[in-house]
């Protein structure tokens, strides 16, 4: 059951993930095809590499992924501590 409900809670996130994605690139493909807008020059990054545009995203990426192992983390250890409270409990009685 616990299976199941894990499931249902992947597919509810990944279908979230998947609507703002598509609803992401309609958007960008009628501005882009539709109104004539250019990225780049609507951004201001027209003369920037790709490199300068990832250093960019460098720091926020890897506090995000410090931030999921962390909360990772805190589950499982959330998680090993009630089922230690749940044994000490069940030997208790």
């Amino acid at each position: 059951m616990n299976r199941i409900i894990l499931l249902v809670k992947h597919y509810k996130y990944w279908s979230i993930l998947f609507s703002i994605a598509v609803v992401a690139s309609g958007v960008g493909l009628y501005l882009r095809y539709v109104k004539g807008l250019v990225w780049a020059d609507a951004t201001g990054f027209e003369d920037k590499t790709l490199w300068d545009l990832m250093e960019l995203l460098i720091i926020p990426v890897g506090l995000a992924i410090v931030a999921y192992f962390f909360s990772k983390s805190e589950q499982k250890r959330d998680q090993e501590s009630n089922e230690d409270q749940q044994r000490a409990e069940a030997l208790q009685n």
